[in-house]
């Protein structure tokens, strides 16, 4: 899910780790199984799915349904506390405001709906100081992705986005430039970040997989490389840990936020 491109070579070699380990083990064949899907519901939709990571609003609202959750990284990143992390709203260096709610009338920029820190993090932010939308901001659009949001920020095209932490702590450590000239106006509640999961078929290797996860977040060898991708351990989840999701997102729409 955290594919920077300015970090690719990271992110696979994080990836080939993994189908490393998944091959010793006898299930698939290593980093010839390691791709990029550019379609993601579908991948996450396939039987054959050993191994990926996902966003919590996929668990919580089932879509794909047929994903069997095994953990849940945590990462080094502010705003990253064991295994949740928050939310940055971000806006431009020299605009004024000090608060969401000052931002009323503004243009919003978001990855897409089916997005949790994206998108219902927002809903949540807004019903939290009581203000209704879609009649809060003058236009909400969607870019398709963390990175493009943050870039409609800096290039005026939006006024405010709403970001993982994650990502923008990736984007900050390996790609400055895409986020200079910005700073953060809030950091929102705190949620479970995104999971690793496998397909259902393959539930009952939960505790293999674990030994997977196990072994690459503790070898010495590799320790480089988990400090270059903000990965400091892991935490066993189930899919039921993710309802909170659901709560946040229900609790909005109880708001009167049903949409942005």
């Amino acid at each position: 899910m955290y594919d920077v491109l300015a970090i690719r070579g990271l992110t696979q070699r994080w990836a080939e780790l993994l189908a490393g380990g998944l091959a010793q083990r006898g299930l698939g064949a290593g980093a010839r199984e390691v791709y990029w899907p550019t379609d993601l519901e579908s991948a996450w939709r396939d039987p054959d799915l050993l191994l990926s990571q996902c966003c919590g609003y996929a668990i919580a609202f089932d879509e794909p349904a047929g994903l069997d959750v095994l953990a849940v990284p945590a990462y080094d990143f502010p705003g990253c506390e064991g295994p949740n992390y928050r939310s940055v709203l971000l806006v431009r260096e020299d605009e004024k405001g000090e608060s969401l709610s000052e931002f009323r009338g503004t243009k919003f920029a978001y990855n897409q709906k089916n997005s949790h820190s994206g998108y219902t993090v927002l809903r949540h932010e807004l019903a939290k100081i009581q203000a209704t939308s879609p009649s809060f901001f003058s236009k909400a659009f969607a870019t398709g992705s963390h990175a493009a949001s943050i870039a409609a920020v800096q290039k005026k095209d939006a006024d405010l986005s709403c970001v993982d932490c994650v990502s923008y702590g990736l984007l900050k450590r390996h790609c400055p430039d895409s986020v200079e000239g910005l700073r953060v106006l809030a950091w929102s509640d705190s949620s479970l970040a995104l999971p690793y999961v496998t397909s259902e078929r393959y539930a009952s290797f939960r505790r293999l997989l674990l030994e997977i996860l196990e072994y690459a977040f503790s070898t010495p060898e590799h320790r480089e490389l988990r400090a270059e991708l903000g990965l400091v351990g892991f935490f066993s989840k189930r899919n039921s840990d993710f309802q909170s999701h659901r709560v946040m997102a229900q609790n909005a729409t109880n708001t009167g936020v049903t949409g942005l």
